[in-house]
C-alpha cells in the first residue's frame, strides 16, 4: 500500500536537490556575465528554493490522495499500480522477469512480459492515467516508482525472489 509520508520525504528531497542545483547553476552563470558575486542573489536563492520545494511537493502529492501507488503479490500474480495512474495485473505465469531499478527516491520496480504472453495481463480501471508500459525486444515492460510505497526496495526484492505457493524450490509441485 501507498505511504503518503515516504511519498512527500521523495518529493521534497527531489524538489530540494534540484532547486538548489538549478540556483547554484543560475548563480554562477549570473556571476560569470556580470563578473561579480552579490549577497542579495543568495537571499533570493534561499527563497526561491524553499518556494520551489514546497510547490513541487504540494503538486506532487496531492494529486495522489485519490489514487494511491500500490503494489501486491498474491496468488493470481503481481498487481501494481502507480500513483495516479491505472492497475495491472501480471499473472505469474507471464511474467519474464522483474527488477528494482535505480536508488531510493527514485527507484523503479519493473516487470517484464514477453509480447505473446502480454494479452494474459488485466488492466484495472481506477479513473487514472493508463498503466506505464514499453514495447522493446519482443518484451513489453511494465513499471513504476516505488519511493511512496511503504516496502523498501529490499522488501520487493524480498518477495519477488520468493518460491511461488504450492511450488518446492527444485520446481515441482
Amino acid at each position: 500500500m501507498g505511504s503518503r509520508r515516504r511519498l512527500a520525504l521523495a518529493t521534497i528531497t527531489i524538489g530540494l536537490v534540484a532547486s538548489v542545483i538549478g540556483c547554484v547553476a543560475g548563480y554562477l552563470a549570473l556571476s560569470a556575465i556580470f563578473g561579480r558575486w552579490s549577497s542579495e542573489t543568495i537571499s533570493s536563492g534561499i527563497i526561491h528554493v524553499g518556494m520551489y520545494t514546497v510547490a513541487f511537493t504540494l503538486f506532487t502529492v496531492v494529486p495522489t490522495f485519490r489514487r494511491p501507488a500500490f503494489l501486491s503479490f498474491g496468488d493470481e500474480g503481481i498487481e501494481l499500480g502507480a500513483a495516479g495512474r491505472d492497475a495491472v495485473l501480471v499473472p505469474h505465469t507471464a511474467v519474464a522477469r522483474t527488477r528494482v531499478r535505480g536508488r531510493w527516491p527514485v527507484a523503479v520496480f519493473e516487470v517484464f512480459v514477453d509480447e505473446a504472453d502480454d494479452a494474459q495481463v488485466l488492466h484495472l480501471n481506477r479513473l487514472g492515467r493508463r498503466a506505464q508500459r514499453r514495447r522493446r525486444a519482443g518484451q513489453v515492460r511494465y513499471s513504476m516508482v516505488i519511493s511512496g510505497l511503504d516496502a523498501s526496495a529490499g522488501t520487493i526484492r524480498a518477495h519477488v525472489n520468493r518460491p511461488a505457493a504450492g511450488v518446492r524450490p527444485d520446481g515441482s509441485s
